[in-house]
């Protein structure tokens, strides 16, 4: 069936036959696709044009810059000669990092609390609530008194971020082109960087060149979210964002009656029965045991609990280094020196450029392998070589003595680091089938959160405060900090090693999770090739049959 060719019952039958060996699973993501008649060329797989699109993409792009603009400005705030913040509020090291780190807690609540709330509610309806809570956050932190008003205020911008994280991988997932969903998720994982070099270098400027209040750049953060929270409100159709799994449902009852249409022209009685009995399996479980049922499959895959745990250690590395770089360049114990605007300047520089330089070329690489989904093992290799690139830049940087030549080697690790989180992203969304995929991420983004995001700046303030001299305990601090990326080498490496063991069932299908374990299986069509596929590879002699 050409892709334009208007849907008849003899198109109709001969589409559904082809469908009667695969699952009802299979049948849904490759049906839907096929009656749309969507032009690839000019529609996205769900049928929205590329040009809405590329807008939605900037709409979401914009939301996750705003969203991440505390980070980096915290991370300036801590960087500050006069220290005006923790003088203020009395802070000391480790509990400036456990300021960072109650975020991060909430973000992993918000990540857990999506799972259930996606079933119930709109997605638009969610991100619109997400923002405002988000921004309720950062009213709480910037007009705080009181200890207890910062942590719940970094508390509300966790939970505003939680639903954001769990959209963004299934959206480009499902809503990009097939043939560049690599790029489109790139785009959108770069959002979170350019959020933190936003708030630190906008933050700095304010420390280093003004005499407002440390309060006002969450005021600015607050500004940014506004007009993207109006324009979701007024121009963003519900079905723009929707990554419910409702829509599974809805897609089975469009084939159930397309195919009794088809019923009198071929054999097609049979997938309409089959698609018509699994949706009501589907009904009379409960959806508690569903949900239990999804979080047991994601949470036993060897597969998303790696990639996830490669992603925990690189956002370890990467949250601890822009927290306390400017504590550590300022100390007298380290072997490099700067002065203060010097270091804000370079290092919103090196943090703009380096990880959003790597994710765009980590798409990029991406497409040009052939993509995540068809070739995971290539994928995998290249996120060990970019692996073994980023650690011994971490490892580099502590040992050179001049700025230039250290902001050089964290340039080059934050690229590199960067140049591996599409293919991870990618790969975990992937490996589930697609009713599974909003659980997998707000699985995933409860993992890398709470290890990553939350322990690193945690850790490199209970080692720093573990030493009677503070520039000591800055120092190591950091080396603690740069010395745990060596983790997600390691864990990368056993993901490669894993795809390579599955590396005879490649090219994978579009339509079928990567790797899936035999109690997921419905049948065996969802590990194995659709039977039109099978039978071309008997044919072939392919080592697959």
């Amino acid at each position: 069936m050409a892709p334009n060719e208007p849907i008849d019952d003899a198109n109709l039958a001969q589409t559904t036959k082809s469908l009667g060996g695969m699952s009802a699973a299979s049948r849904v993501s490759a049906g839907s696709r096929r009656f749309r008649g969507f032009d690839p060329a000019t529609h996205g797989p769900t049928g929205m044009p590329i040009g809405t699109i590329r807008l939605m993409t900037v709409l979401i792009l914009m939301m996750r810059i705003g969203s991440h603009y505390d980070g980096g400005a915290l991370a300036a705030l801590y960087g500050d000669d006069e220290e005006r913040m923790e003088n203020e509020l009395d802070l000391s090291s480790s509990m400036q990092g456990l300021i960072v780190t109650v975020g991060y807690v909430g973000l992993v609540i918000g990540c857990i609390a999506a799972v259930v709330l996606i079933k119930r509610f709109p997605t638009k309806t969610l991100l619109m609530c997400s923002m405002v809570i988000l921004a309720v956050g950062c009213l709480l932190f910037a007009t705080a008194s009181h200890l207890w008003m910062l942590m719940l205020g970094r508390v509300c911008v966790g939970l505003g971020q939680a639903l954001q994280t769990v959209l963004y991988p299934v959206w480009a997932d499902e809503f990009a082109p097939v043939k560049s969903a690599s790029a489109y998720l790139a785009a959108l994982q770069a959002g979170g960087p350019l959020g933190i070099v936003i708030g630190f270098l906008v933050t700095g400027f304010v420390q280093n060149n003004t005499d407002l209040s440390w309060r006002w750049t969450f005021y600015f953060q607050i500004f940014w979210l506004v007009p993207v929270f109006i324009i979701f409100a007024l121009l963003v159709k519900a079905e723009y964002v929707d990554i419910s799994p409702q829509k599974d449902k809805k897609a089975v009852e469009e084939m159930r009656a397309r195919s009794t249409r088809a019923a009198s022209t071929c054999a097609a009685s049979e997938a309409a029965s089959t698609a018509h009995d699994d949706e009501e399996d589907e009904e009379e479980d409960p959806e508690k045991e569903r949900s239990w049922k999804a979080l047991k499959v994601v949470a036993t895959n060897g597969f998303i609990v790696s990639a996830t745990l490669v992603l925990a250690s690189l956002y370890f590395v990467v949250n601890g280094l822009q927290t306390w770089v400017v504590d550590y360049v300022g100390s007298n114990e380290s072997n490099v020196d700067a002065d203060e605007n010097t270091v804000v300047g370079a290092f919103g520089f090196t943090a703009a450029t380096g990880p959003v330089s790597g994710i765009v070329f980590g798409g990029w690489l991406l497409a040009r392998l052939g993509g995540y989904r068809k070739f995971p093992s290539r994928t995998t290799f290249a996120g060990v070589i970019q692996g073994v690139l980023a650690v011994a830049f971490a490892y580099a940087s502590l040992m050179v003595h001049t700025f230039g030549a250290f902001i050089g080697m964290i340039w080059m690790l934050l690229f590199f680091g960067g140049s591996m989180v599409p293919g991870l992203v990618g790969l975990y969304v992937s490996s589930v089938r697609r009713s599974y995929r909003a659980m997998a991420s707000s699985f995933a983004g409860f993992i890398y959160n709470l290890l990553g995001y939350a322990l690193g700046p945690l850790v490199g303030g209970v080692v720093a405060d573990q030493f009677e001299r503070e520039e000591e305990g800055s120092v190591w601090g950091f080396r603690v900090i740069i010395g745990f990326s060596a983790m997600s080498l390691i864990l990368q490496l056993c993901i490669y090693l894993f795809c390579l063991k599955n590396k005879h069932l490649e090219p994978m299908s579009e339509d079928r999770p990567l790797f899936v374990d035999m109690d997921d299986a419905d049948d065996m069509s969802l590990i194995s090739p659709a039977p039109s596929e099978a039978g071309d590879r008997r044919k072939k002699g392919d080592p697959r049959e």
